[in-house]
């Protein structure tokens, strides 16, 4: 005797629950039909619970219905066998051709499908009499009319309620019950305070943590939330009206200005957005401890410096080539110490921003950014219209095409202003002085203006008689490059001389030693400069 495979399904969790319990009616008329037509039933269950049929989100891979049906062609489920349903309609309610085709394709593989109510067996005859295919085809087309409706009137009642503001949206956390700002309304404010200061998320985290209770669903503070907050346009008191079509969120309608009460200001708003795109474009991933992050490049490799921490004689920092760390052939093996690095390259930086060519002030970029911002905001949303086809393909690509050229002139003025040297270097001092402090505000309001005066540092060490001595090449934004070196706490100053690099170091007692570098060059991104070996042997015999 052929099993029969239970397949049950319904659209939504709520009919599942007492007093519209979908599962245990659906269970109940399978057991009547079982008991009176004496099959067994096979003990793999197939079950779409919450799952919609007129989306097909019964049929996406995971679907139990997707596995009953590989189940099928792959023969473990052998033909003869039943499809126990209570009506068509659990099966599918998609479009006509699409219910019609699964209809076969589950028939012609030598399955029954058994309806509940109405009693009926469809099989392979089932697909050869035109009267008999009329019912199901029927069944169908009004399970699809059916949901259509429902679907046009929901979305109706809710494109309604987005037009006039009056929709019944979740509030935001900080927000209560009554449409007044809770005691979560100052956290919000403090986390953009705390990024207009220029302040690291983690650092942020571990604030709110120590400080704040936690909002929102999670019930705990993450980086996670930390980052929607801001980029949030609920904090400024706006609404933006969402739909989803084709599976894609897309903006409907215009912001609804004044819709929640306002935790901060349109300028401090914006000026965070501004700095997340600079920070993100400028340096690259943020790294708490390392002020140069995103910066530092290998000369002997061209792999990115990371950092890292041992704790053999004590906790020590070290730069590390990322290909040595990845165990590549004739990497850089040399480990740079950070502490050293730091230093040295702070105190150079501090003395030479001063002395760049400057060929003008910078001007305010912040109407230029936000004018970026916009633009990339509407090619986004042109993106999406062009999936919608709410608007001609033509006028939108022209549109786009203006955006895009405007975009790139843009980007191009921003570039091309400079910094102001005299503020940063003084900016740079003023910190310099609070560094050794351990203020962590002091390091990351530092690591920003390094990031936006300096393009990228080549570091060269070089081992002497055990002793390591680092050369480093800074190129900064306006094109210019310095180089220097230094060994420990004594700095390698170097200037041209006869198109040579000449190297001075000063020692105790207002002594020096001079050499010559061989000269310094980049090519291919490759910084080529060392030591000559004459003034390597008078290195090496520098006391440590």
């Amino acid at each position: 005797m052929s099993f029969a495979y239970s397949y049950i399904r319904f659209s939504t969790k709520k009919q599942g629950k007492e007093g519209r319990d979908s599962f245990r009616r659906q269970t109940e008329l399978r057991n009547r039909w079982l008991l009176k037509t004496g099959h067994e039933l096979s003990n793999i269950a197939f079950h779409d619970l919450g799952k919609s049929a007129f989306h097909s989100t019964n049929l996406i891979p995971t679907s139990a219905l997707s596995k009953f049906l590989s189940l099928v062609e792959s023969g473990q489920i052998e033909k003869g066998s039943f499809l126990v349903i209570e009506k068509l309609d659990r099966l599918t309610r998609a479009k006509l051709s699409t219910a019609y085709n699964l209809f076969q394709r589950i028939i012609e593989k030598g399955i029954k499908i058994q309806t509940l109510e109405p009693e009926k067996t469809y099989d392979e005859t089932s697909l050869d009499n035109v009267f008999t295919l009329m019912e199901p085809l029927m069944s169908f087309q009004l399970a699809n009319d059916e949901s259509q409706k429902k679907s046009d009137r929901a979305k109706s009642f809710w494109d309604n309620q987005r037009k006039t503001g009056t929709i019944n949206a979740r509030k935001p956390a900080w927000i209560d019950k009554n449409g007044k700002l809770n005691i979560g309304a100052k956290a919000i404010q403090f986390i953009f305070d705390e990024s207009i200061a220029r302040i690291g998320q983690r650092q942020i985290l571990q604030k709110l943590v120590a400080n704040f209770p936690p909002i929102g669903n999670s019930k705990k503070w993450n980086l996670s939330y930390i980052n929607k907050i801001l980029s949030e346009i609920t904090v400024t008191g706006r609404f933006q009206p969402m739909s989803t079509q084709n599976g894609v969120r897309i903006k409907i309608n215009k912001e609804i200005p004044n819709h929640y009460p306002r935790v901060i200001s349109d300028k401090i708003f914006k000026e965070v957005q501004l700095l997340r795109r600079r920070t993100k474009r400028v340096r690259g991933i943020v790294n708490s401890t390392n002020i140069f992050s995103g910066l530092l490049v290998c000369a002997n490799d061209t792999s990115p410096y990371h950092l890292q921490t041992t704790k053999t004689q004590g906790i020590r920092k070290w730069l590390v080539s990322y290909f040595h760390t990845q165990k590549q052939q004739n990497s850089c093996r040399m480990m740079v110490p950070y502490h050293y690095f730091e230093k040295q390259v702070l105190l150079f930086i501090t003395d030479t921003v001063g002395d760049l060519n400057e060929t003008r002030k910078t001007t305010d970029t912040t109407e230029l950014e936000t004018e970026l911002h916009n633009i990339e905001l509407r090619l986004e949303e042109i993106e999406k219209e062009m999936i919608t086809m709410e608007n001609p393909i033509a006028l939108l690509a022209k549109v786009a095409n203006k955006l895009t050229t405007r975009k790139k002139q843009i980007e191009v003025e921003i570039e091309k202003q400079t910094i102001p040297i005299d503020e940063l270097k003084l900016s740079l001092s003023q910190l310099l002085s609070v560094l050794n402090s351990g203020d962590e505000v002091a390091r990351f309001k530092l690591k920003g203006l390094i990031g936006e005066v300096v393009n990228s540092i080549h570091i060269m060490p070089e081992k002497h008689n055990g002793k390591i001595f680092v050369l480093f090449q800074i190129e900064y934004k306006n094109g210019e490059i310095r180089q220097c070196g230094y060994f420990r706490d004594k700095v390698l100053y170097l200037s041209m001389v006869n198109n040579k690099t000449e190297l001075t170091i000063d020692l105790t007692d207002n002594k020096s030693i001079t050499g010559q570098f061989f000269p310094p060059l980049i090519e291919s991104n490759k910084l080529t400069m060392n030591l000559g070996k004459s003034i390597a042997a008078k290195l090496a015999n520098i006391p440590a």
